[in-house]
């Protein structure tokens, strides 16, 4: 994996494909995920800030032009998909870090990046990591982002076991987003769904 110089270059590489509000999240969630890879996975700290920094390559893109670059990068578009472009980022990077970043081209950042959107079910605590950077980033403002964020240093601060408290907070995060897309009458695709049942179910079986 490239040393820090190498991240420094990829911060200003990514710059250029993000808008001055989406780059100051990217940086954001830079520094979340490598506050909290320190606490629960430190040998991997330089890996997650490279995620954390192509994690929204992609983004800054309309629905229909999401859907456009899907095709043309033959990402698979099921109906669900279709009917919720605002995932396919994840996907559409993960395609086009391979082209123009392949010194990050590992399988361990693309798969965070595919699923750090949606959650996935048996997530690695790497992706749990992106995942979680990506809701409680500093800069984010809503106040249930906040919320989670304190409780979630608070736990991780107290708890005797930070792996299962660190848990309770991706299961957390899967609820409200599920409850958030559903009170506004929007589709929650299966993934994150699945991510939720999976978590759930190993917490109570602990």
């Amino acid at each position: 994996m490239p040393e820090n110089e190498s991240l420094e270059r990829l911060r200003s590489a990514v710059a250029v494909f993000e808008t001055e509000k989406r780059y100051r999240h990217t940086l954001g969630v830079e520094t979340e995920a490598a506050a909290l890879a320190t606490v629960l996975l430190p040998e991997k700290t330089d890996e997650l800030r490279a995620a954390a920094l192509l994690h929204d390559l992609t983004k800054c893109r309309s629905d229909e032009e999401q859907i456009a670059l899907a095709k043309e990068l033959n990402v698979p578009l099921t109906e669900e998909l279709l009917s919720s472009p605002q995932v396919l980022h994840g996907l559409t990077a993960v395609k086009l870090i391979p082209q123009l970043f392949p010194e990050y081209a590992c399988h361990e950042i693309l798969h965070a990046i595919s699923v750090h959107t949606t959650g996935a079910a048996d997530m690695s605590l790497f992706d749990k990591i992106l995942f979680v950077a990506d809701y409680t980033e500093p800069g984010r403002t809503q106040s249930i982002c906040r919320a989670t964020r304190a409780e979630m240093w608070e736990l991780l601060k107290t708890a005797t076991d930070k792996y299962r408290a660190f848990d309770t907070i991706v299961c957390k995060i899967l609820a409200d987003t599920i409850q958030y897309l559903r009170e506004n009458h929007q589709p929650v695709v299966s993934a994150t769904e699945d991510a939720y049942c999976f978590l759930t179910h190993r917490l109570n079986d602990e």
